[in-house]
């Protein structure tokens, strides 16, 4: 009872979010805990498949959003409380990383999100150094490298709608423009990129696409 509620909920944040990949951390067959964390689970699986069917939840596509189908769904397996989900055949990646433009690693960030979970007390050590994570592959195309294998994450996705396409490179796309304005960035003057960011803006404000524009 209530099942086509909450994945109605679930598939509305798909369509209206468009992830690429969506990471679950607890699994469907019940040692994560509790039920709510095993329905999670279970309703991301079924989500991933029903956001990209126009014949789920069909009202939705009247309010903004759009079919959408992400790339993959991992699920960010663990070894805790005696029981062990990790193997050696999942993807691995440290996620202890240092930001330097936001002057904390991950795991402080992470430290600091979990501090917020008031409502049972919990509260963890901000923490730097390496993190390895393990991530398995429930759908869609496993990962070989990094969780974004196979996305199109550059600038001219905001031009040409996500999918890596084979296109000849033009000397004022997006892309190309970014990547000079990074280069050339001088501390010292950074008065001299105006005219490049200016480029940039209104390159961004002639597109169509009106979603990887608000992202961008």
């Amino acid at each position: 009872m209530g099942h086509d509620k909450i994945l109605s909920d679930v598939v509305w944040v798909i369509r209206k979010f468009r992830p690429d990949v969506i990471i679950t951390r607890f699994p469907t067959t019940g040692e994560g805990g509790h039920g709510h964390h095993t329905a999670s689970a279970i309703l991301a699986g079924e989500a991933f498949d029903a956001a990209a069917d126009p014949t789920k939840f069909p009202e939705q596509l009247k309010q903004g959003v759009t079919v959408w189908q992400a790339k993959r769904l991992l699920w960010n397996t663990f070894n805790f409380g005696g029981t062990n989900t990790q193997s050696d055949d999942q993807l691995k990646l440290d996620c202890g990383d240092y930001n330097p433009v936001l002057g904390k690693s991950y795991g402080e960030i992470a430290a600091a999100s979990r501090s917020q979970h008031k409502s049972q007390g919990f509260g963890v050590a901000a923490q730097r150094g390496s993190v390895i994570e393990y991530f398995k592959t429930i759908k869609g195309d496993a990962p070989q490298r990094e969780l974004t294998d196979g996305v199109n994450t550059g600038w001219d996705r905001l031009l040409f709608g996500g999918q890596l396409l084979s296109r000849p490179i033009h000397e004022d796309n997006a892309e190309n423009l970014a990547d000079s304005i990074f280069k050339t960035f001088n501390i010292e003057h950074p008065e001299k990129s105006i005219s490049s960011l200016v480029r940039l803006y209104n390159k961004i404000g002639s597109v169509d696409n009106v979603y990887w524009k608000e992202q961008n």
